[in-house]
């Protein structure tokens, strides 16, 4: 099978097994230097990489499907996640949880060198076999993002206003074609490339291992590959830009005084747009999120400059292999540029999925009505025109009142804890005198750090609990009940401070404490301060 620069015409590579190269099917007879010489040029092609076949790519594309994969095969193996043979000793080092480790070994060029002798054939370093090994394999269906296809003819059919407002962006910034692109994939496949893959910067190359084999991609066949053209690699890019701050953008919120980092609130063409992005150009683990360059992306929409897609998605990618925290971005798109570099259909076990996006806005105000949208220009952008009159959600009124309520508490424990410790630190003061033992450590009060936040309601597929007509604002009982309960809480708290402040004053041994209790994200945190002022 012919590989791009691979010339050799009369000594064909024969694939075995898992497709590794192999010398076996040339006959040499005994020409030893033949031999050795033909050895040499395979480890030399073989670390250069393999690239894509001219016959694969001859020009770009009109469409990323209408592809020429006559010179293609299928391949019958299987590919499974499996831990790494290695025979050769050396340090296992966890690069799940880590950043910097990661981003400084993908610095390095890892086919500068030789392939290192007794680490797994899938491999070409220690590096690679400690990564699948430690970020990859313990995650149950491979470390890959979630990613969806848009159909955009079941979107038209909703007949909402901010729907058809969306594809025609789309069409407009040319997202349309590979937003409904469906190619299913392998996860091994793209576990090995995840492993090994490094970014050549000076070539602008992305190199990586399949199956045993080293290959590589430039920048400008990727985007052929993808259907991308020459006008369009001429579009701005987006990574050149300096990141935008949401309130710099806060025209693409309902409420431009309540601008975050969290798509709530965003008005309802932005909230579609980012709900179709995030599952195609930009995919995160954390979704509810917008991080990274999203806000720039978001801005240009609907009047603003093209950007470069190819050129987005090869930063994206190079930024989420740089962290070993984070999973592995664009698996349709990588699967389909897999497969047309190597010349081989591998077998698929995952299933790329339609997108089924049911609403047109957040969480924290109700869907629109059905009714025409009409748009203004804002900050000169043409944006969908704000509806007024729309009510808070229930749910959120619920989850100040259940804040309040554990903030309070969080308070009177806390205040309790520190009492007991000042009671103990005097009682073992005097037991410490008369040689008797000391009292046992207080316990501390109960942590809840893996609570939801009550605020997250964004799902598309999330349904409220509560009748649609007989909610809890409307539940007097309900409404007397919680602020019954908060105030029984504060008054407690106060009478407790009274009673304390009227008992007999006692010397404490230790500094004078000021505790205050703030509330993020649902929970409440206390902070402490310690008076060291001598008198």
């Amino acid at each position: 099978m012919d590989r791009g620069k691979r010339k050799i015409t009369t000594k064909q590579q024969v694939r075995r097994g898992r497709g590794r190269g192999s010398s076996s099917g040339v006959f040499f007879g005994d020409d030893r230097a033949a031999r050795q010489q033909y050895i040499q040029q395979e480890e030399m092609l073989q670390q250069a990489g393999f690239t894509i076949s001219p016959i694969g790519c001859p020009s770009t594309p009109l469409h990323i499907i209408e592809f020429d994969d006559s010179y293609m095969r299928d391949s019958t193996d299987e590919f499974e996640l499996k831990a790494p043979n290695d025979t050769v000793d050396h340090p296992l080092i966890n690069y799940a949880a880590s950043w910097k480790a990661v981003e400084e070994a993908r610095e390095m060029d890892p086919y500068a060198h030789s392939k290192i002798s007794g680490v797994d054939y899938r491999f070409w370093n220690v590096f690679h076999s400690n990564f699948y090994a430690t970020a990859i394999l313990p995650a149950r269906k491979g470390k890959i993002c979630e990613m969806h296809f848009i159909d955009f003819d079941a979107m038209q059919a909703k007949e909402e206003p901010d729907f058809d407002a969306a594809i025609k962006v789309c069409d407009k910034f040319e997202l349309s074609t590979l937003m409904s692109f469906k190619y299913d994939w392998n996860r091994e496949i793209l576990a090995q490339f995840h492993a090994t893959y490094f970014w050549n910067r000076d070539n602008d190359e992305v190199h990586w291992m399949t199956d045993g084999t080293h290959y590589r991609i430039d920048f400008i066949t990727f985007c052929r590959i993808l259907g991308f053209g020459n006008d369009h690699r001429t579009y701005s890019r987006i990574h050149n830009e300096r990141r935008f701050e949401p309130h710099e953008v806060s025209f693409m919120w309902e409420d431009p005084t309540q601008v975050n980092n969290r798509r709530t609130g965003l008005k309802s063409f932005y909230y579609v747009m980012n709900n179709l992005i995030k599952m195609t150009l930009n995919p995160k683990d954390n979704a509810t999120d917008l991080n990274g360059h999203i806000t720039n992306v978001l801005s240009r929409f609907p009047e603003g400059d093209k950007f470069n897609i190819p050129r987005f998605i090869w930063v994206e990618l190079a930024y989420a292999m740089d962290d070993g925290r984070r999973s592995l971005p664009y698996a349709p798109y990588l699967m389909f540029m897999i497969e047309r570099v190597t010349g081989v259909r591998y077998p698929k076990d995952c299933s790329h999925t339609v997108y089924n996006i049911k609403k047109t806005k957040g969480g924290k105000t109700a869907p629109p009505p059905a009714v025409e949208s009409s748009y203004h220009s804002e900050g000169g952008h043409s944006v969908p025109q704000r509806r007024d009159g729309r009510k808070k959600k229930r749910f959120q009124k619920l989850a100040e009142w259940v804040k309040a309520i554990f903030g309070t508490c969080s308070y009177m424990a806390q205040n309790q804890y520190d009492d007991r410790m000042e009671s103990r630190h005097a009682i073992n003061a005097a037991r410490e005198v008369q040689g008797l033992p000391l009292l046992p450590p207080v316990a501390p009060p109960p942590q809840f750090p893996d609570l939801p936040h009550l605020s997250d309601t964004e799902s598309d597929e999330e349904h409220d609990s509560y009748d649609e007509h007989q909610g809890y604002d409307d539940d007097p009982d309900l409404q007397e009940t919680l602020g019954s309960v908060y105030r029984q809480f504060r008054d407690d708290a106060r009478q407790r401070r009274a009673s304390t402040s009227a008992a007999a004053p006692r010397r404490s041994t230790r500094a004078s404490r000021f505790t205050a209790t703030t509330h993020r994200a649902g929970r409440a945190v206390v902070s402490s301060d310690n008076d060291d002022d001598d008198e």
